[in-house]
């Protein structure tokens, strides 16, 4: 059995070949086609679909709607309570026959509404309208009798004609007051009367929100109901969670990537921005708000707030590589501020004018500042351009530099986006998506991702590119090109980085890189080197520049002794084979004397420097 098993997994296991085969180019572009066709073909289906939709939610309005000036606000309220048929009252502003809250002077849409009924504190108030015989002809017409109010968030009653008909208590029902009326009352030529008694119970300035913004109050059709009833699971439901997963996706793969790269530190802020962004969207699902109290989600908020718009801005410190001391600064600062805050605001209504004034100035100012560094840093990189040397090295600076660029100007036009949308200045349109950081905050989170993934991909070219040594023999003898010996000369400790140096100047020409007892062999093939000879002599030259850099930095002799030739396949017309020519410029090194170093090493770390060096 064990036999089997052991047959069937090398049967089934990845070989040599398949391998080879992966990095053939030719198949990734069929995986990359593949990808491509299925990525169009779901967006083709589903885009058109969501864009139909969006643009009814957009364009939603009641099929008869109630004008705002008939909506009226009582201040004043009786003794008693109004009886559920309050048609017989002479009292209760419910009944047609008492025109206290019909003639109101108040207006329920006036700006001064809230800040009346916040100098009322916790109190009843009555609002309500006188709609007239052509408000419901028009929706007789258009079969639309149900009447669509919005929300009340606390403690409600609501009268039609005198007659109780809807009520629910403390402003936990998180779905809109939708009434259906019979075709018949629509029919009568009467205006219709409708009285809404509310409990300010809450901690909410003004509870009575009902449709104002989205679409205003009215009559629906049945068609116009569901499609309102979408647009409501949409925002309450399926916005905020897919919103909450996909930021829990994002911050734990940058916190995973983190702990494999402890100084990106980019990538720590990134995990916590999006973390951050992920508690905004839970605060948001109606699952949250019907299990907490309005002021824990009111002090929810102003944490939240803070912590995005503080998060973002380190997020462009740290992705501009700014002082770590900065970053070490700001940190306490950003994680204890909200909570003195909250602790030292007990008034709900004054945390909520602060979440708007979060939202308004601050995020936009420290986006504007990470944003700031991002593009100072690329200013200055891009002086400095010049004084870099060679074309691999430039083009990681371009390439750095389209980063930088990239990044800042995201974080500015985010910046932008936030300051126009707190005067009001964005337009309505897709107003579903973008409330509340949604779907543009998400779009950013993305691209900045993306911005740091591929540094991480370059990063990760460097440090660590395949090599194709270990699939050919260690000292073939039918391969031509231009072979280097080298034997490194540093201190013990620092002999891992001349070697990292090494090893990285030979990928970039294109060679491959073995070990040959204490030397590195460096090996160009002409297959893959149109030059061999000169690849081996710029790698040697990258190299050793970067030793004496090295021995600049730390303040320690670093150097490389080097031979070099070019060996042909094939020994019958007399040329020179690769082992043949591997030996003697391994003499030839030996016999130049011993490899001489800055710090006379202990006899252990001598006996090391003997141990044959491993390959990159």
């Amino acid at each position: 059995m064990a036999l089997l098993l052991r047959r069937l997994a090398r049967a089934t296991g990845r070989s040599r070949e398949d391998s080879g085969a992966m990095r053939d180019g030719r198949t990734s572009r069929a995986m990359r086609v593949v990808y491509t066709g299925l990525f169009a073909a779901l967006l083709g289906v589903f885009i058109p679909l969501f864009v139909s939709h969006f643009a009814k939610w957009n364009g939603f309005r009641p099929d008869a709607p109630i004008a705002p000036e008939l909506w009226r606000a009582y201040y004043g309220d009786p003794a008693e309570t109004c009886p559920l048929d309050a048609t017989s009252s002479s009292i209760c502003p419910a009944s047609p026959r008492v025109p206290a809250l019909w003639t109101s002077a108040y207006s329920q849409k006036d700006p001064r509404h809230k800040p009346r009924l916040i100098a009322l504190g916790p109190s009843r108030y009555w609002i309500g309208a006188l709609i007239p015989a052509t408000v419901l002809d028009e929706a007789r017409s258009r079969r639309a009798n149900q009447l669509l109010l919005g929300w009340i968030f606390a403690t409600y009653r609501v009268w039609i004609d005198g007659h109780l008909v809807a009520a629910a208590a403390g402003g936990r029902d998180q779905h809109p007051i939708i009434i259906q009326l019979p075709m018949e009352r629509l029919a009568t030529g009467k205006p219709l009367h409708v009285a809404i008694q509310v409990y300010h119970d809450t901690d909410y300035g003004m509870p009575d929100f009902l449709n104002s913004l989205r679409g205003g109050e009215g009559f629906l059709s049945s068609a116009s109901v569901a499609t309102f009833r979408d647009f409501v699971l949409f925002w309450e439901a399926v916005r905020p969670f897919s919103l909450l997963v996909a930021y829990m996706v994002i911050g734990s793969l940058f916190f995973s990537l983190w702990l494999g790269t402890r100084a990106r530190l980019e990538y720590f802020f990134m995990a916590l921005f999006a973390l951050a962004s992920a508690f905004y969207q839970a605060r948001m699902t109606s699952i949250f708000a019907l299990s907490v109290s309005r002021s824990f989600t009111t002090d929810l908020d102003v944490v939240m707030r803070f912590w995005i718009a503080s998060f973002g801005c380190g997020l462009g410190f740290s992705f501009a590589r700014a002082r770590l001391s900065i970053l070490r600064a700001g940190m306490p600062v950003a994680l204890v501020f909200p909570f003195v805050v909250v602790l030292c605001v007990p008034d709900s209504h004054m945390k909520r004018v602060l979440t708007n004034l979060i939202q308004a100035w601050a995020t936009p100012a420290f986006y504007l500042l990470g944003s700031a560094v991002c593009l100072l840093q690329a200013w200055s990189l891009h002086n400095d351009r010049g004084s870099r040397r060679g074309s691999v090295e430039q083009a990681a600076v371009a390439r750095r530099l389209g980063r930088l660029l990239a990044f800042g100007v995201g974080l500015a036009a985010l910046s932008t986006f936030y300051v126009l949308q707190s005067y009001g200045w964005v337009p309505g349109m897709m107003r579903a998506m973008w409330m509340g950081l949604g779907f543009e905050h998400f779009v950013f989170v993305v691209v900045f991702a993306g911005l740091m993934l591929t540094e991480y991909r370059d990063q990760h070219a460097q440090i660590a590119q395949a090599s194709p040594a270990p699939e050919r023999a260690r000292l073939p003898e039918d391969v031509s090109g231009a072979v280097a010996i080298v034997r490194l000369l540093a201190p013990e400790r620092l002999l891992p980085l001349l070697r990292s140096h090494l090893h990285t100047a030979a990928f970039r020409q294109g060679g491959v890189v073995s070990a040959a007892g204490i030397d590195e062999v460096l090996f160009f093939d002409a297959e893959s080197c149109p030059s061999p000879r000169a690849a081996a002599a710029a790698a040697l030259a990258e190299a050793g520049l970067d030793a004496q850099l090295l021995s600049e930095h730390h303040g320690a002799e670093l150097g490389l002794r080097a031979g070099l030739t070019e060996v042909r396949a094939g020994t019958r017309d007399g040329a020179q084979p690769l082992a043949r020519a591997t030996a003697l410029l391994e003499r030839a090194l030996g016999e130049s004397g011993a490899a001489v170093i800055a710090e006379d090493p202990a006899p252990a770390e001598k006996k090391a420097r003997r141990k044959p060096a491993s390959a990159a």
